[in-house]
């Protein structure tokens, strides 16, 4: 069990703070109103004791709203209470019912104070009436009390006394496993806020309220978001970076899940997976939508890494040839036809040797820019090895893919590319053939790339 003094020092102190001004408040009008008695009956002596009593109650009730320790003003109320309690003792006896108050001191007691000190106001307590009872054997003190008197006084304090502690203790878990419960959800909360990017949105798509983490995603800050509707953020779906916002209705009916590109206000690439939840208020209705989001940056670089050619970022041969045996898959089920185009830099050694590598290499990033402008979304554009990139062109036969090849090749033709420079460039176009392996089918395409070639380049021709 947690100490209740030690490890939870403040929620003692409130609570004692709270009983203690409930006690001044409760007690102190009828220790006035008893000092009025005793003027009244003309016993100056007890109207003083009572109105000091009063009096130094308000002065700790004036004490504690000024901010002073909580604990020494309890061991001074205490104090207080327990010289009423001899007084009681000295005048009174058990017959009379005038210290039947006194069975609340208990339960004062263990409230207010740590167990050490409830052990010693609790003697005390029994001290005063026990302290008496032995006088009188001595003839020091009239007897009050008998014996069994004591025995029930003793037996009932410390039956008030357990059963306090008991409810105490119980209360103080309760509270402290309230306390860890918050604490461990406003952690809980805070690591939520700090690294799971969430953003709130309005039933128009408009941005509410973006968390930490969201805002560090973006690059933006709350402000500049808050208020602001979704497009603002200029954000794709994977796979569509024409960053065309169709998305955004599916967005809007509140059903929606996928993965989103786009860039950071620095201008940096980021790529999430998002699911979009509808949220409710604290009354179960609908108040708009909950965007919950994965940053998946890293798995994207690396797998551009894998995936792509690192100058040109169209796709590598490697993927290429995974698409290609997806492509001759899906061939041989739905027989829909499929080209495969092969394009290569007429001359493009020369250029190198002339002009450097560096200007090569901006050659072909201008070579791969106009490839992938120039093609319809469905189409597969890599780089196939050096100067050659190849094409997929799906459901396209021959003579629709040697159009296309000749488009792209008087596009490169009329392109200016770094510094001005113009190029050539030569097409090998085949279809797939029912049964063919990708091997025969690149062969067949390399050979008419190749006839394009000998045949005076700048031209397409197909097998």
């Amino acid at each position: 069990m947690e100490n209740w003094t030690g490890g939870e020092t403040g929620l003692q102190e409130r609570v004692s703070n709270l009983v203690l001004n409930f006690i001044i408040v409760f007690s102190v009008p009828i220790f006035t109103l008893l000092a009025l008695y005793n003027f009244m009956h003309s016993q100056l002596g007890f109207m003083a004791f009572f109105i000091a009593i009063a009096a130094g109650l308000t002065a700790v009730y004036l004490q504690l709203r000024k901010g002073r320790p909580v604990e020494q003003m309890v061991q001074v109320s205490l104090a207080l209470l327990f010289a009423v309690y001899f007084l009681t003792v000295a005048q009174s006896d058990m017959h009379t019912g005038a210290l039947y108050w006194a069975f609340a001191l208990p339960l004062i007691v263990v409230i207010l104070t740590p167990v050490f000190w409830t052990l010693i106001w609790l003697a005390v307590l029994l001290i005063g009436i026990i302290a008496p009872y032995a006088m009188a054997k001595f003839g020091l003190f009239e007897a009050r009390f008998d014996s069994e008197v004591i025995a029930f006084f003793i037996i009932a304090n410390a039956a008030i006394a357990l059963l306090t502690y008991y409810i105490k203790e119980l209360f103080i878990e309760s509270q402290i496993s309230l306390t860890r419960s918050k604490q461990a959800l406003e952690m809980n909360k805070r690591m939520i806020d700090q690294k799971i990017p969430i953003v709130r949105l309005g039933f128009d798509c408009s941005i509410q309220k973006p968390n930490q983490a969201f805002c560090e995603l973006t690059g933006y800050s709350e402000k500049e978001l808050t208020g602001k509707s979704f497009t603002f953020l200029k954000l794709a779906e994977l796979g569509d970076l024409s960053q065309n916002h169709d998305f955004i209705l599916d967005l809007c009916d509140g059903n929606w899940h996928g993965e989103l590109y786009g860039h950071k206000r620095n201008g940096k690439e980021y790529w999430v997976k998002a699911s979009l939840k509808e949220s409710y208020d604290s009354q179960f209705k609908k108040d708009g939508m909950l965007m919950l989001c994965e940053d998946v940056t890293d798995h994207q670089l690396l797998e551009r890494q894998a995936n792509y050619d690192q100058l040109t970022g169209v796709y590598n041969r490697r993927m290429f040839d995974e698409l290609t045996r997806r492509a001759i898959m899906d061939f041989q089920r739905y027989r829909e036809p499929i080209c495969l185009l092969i394009t290569d830099i007429d001359h493009f050694k020369r250029v190198n040797d002339e002009f450097g590598h560096h200007f090569g290499d901006e050659i072909l990033k201008g070579m791969a820019e106009v490839l992938s402008a120039n093609l319809r979304k469905t189409d597969t554009v890599a780089r196939w090895g050096g100067e050659e990139f190849a094409v997929l062109l799906p459901k396209a036969d021959v003579h629709q893919a040697h159009d296309i090849a000749d488009k792209l090749r008087r596009m490169i033709e009329k392109e200016k590319f770094y510094e001005g420079f113009h190029i050539t460039a030569s097409f090998g176009v085949t279809e797939l053939r029912i049964d063919e392996s990708a091997d025969d089918w690149f062969r067949r395409a390399d050979s008419a790339l190749y006839d394009a070639k000998e045949s005076g380049r700048n031209r397409v021709c197909f097998a």
